[in-house]
């Protein structure tokens, strides 16, 4: 298990020197940080997402580039896209995605992916799934959102339940199988 800050200063050193399997553990503060994920760890704060927060400061938060990733309790904000996922079997859960310039979750041709118990809002779309399959969406809290609450482009099989919609919507374009 890797501390951050006590181990490293910066969540992005931690992941960097993070082996696979390893946990990194964010204590509360305000980081100023993109942070790019190329191996299967789990990166989660200690005391969930009220006073943990990671701010792109225009860049994409989180990068998913590898399977198996897990991201937990943080409040996700100021960035390009808030979580970026481009690989499989991650599990997004518990966090607070809000004012990202595009979206709050983009998957794009990412498979087998569980996004849980989220607050997504002020966001482009809240989450936007392209060229995705096989993804469950549910018990999130979805409001507010610019364009879509969640978007489904190409995307099929993929499982959309107990969602909590405010101001929002759910757009499907040539996309089939999908359970909401």
């Amino acid at each position: 298990t890797i501390y951050v800050p006590d181990d490293y200063a910066k969540i992005q050193w931690a992941v960097d020197n993070a082996s696979a399997g390893d946990t990194i553990i964010v204590r509360d503060g305000i980081y100023y940080e993109s942070i790019t994920v190329s191996k299967h760890i789990t990166i989660k704060s200690e005391k969930g997402p009220d006073n943990c927060i990671v701010n792109g400061t225009g860049s994409d938060v989180f990068t998913l580039k590898a399977d198996g990733i897990r991201i937990e309790g943080f409040t996700i904000t100021g960035g390009g896209h808030g979580i970026y996922i481009r690989s499989n079997k991650n599990k997004i859960i518990n966090n607070i995605i809000r004012s990202n310039k595009w979206n709050g979750i983009s998957l794009i041709y990412s498979n087998n992916n569980s996004i849980l118990n989220n607050n997504i809002s002020s966001n482009n779309d809240g989450i936007s799934l392209g060229g995705s399959d096989n993804n469950s969406i549910s018990n999130n809290k979805i409001s507010s959102n610019y364009g879509d609450g969640i978007s489904l482009r190409y995307s099929n099989n993929n499982s959309i339940s107990n969602n909590e919609f405010m101001n929002d919507g759910l757009f499907v374009e040539y996309s089939y199988g999908n359970i909401v």
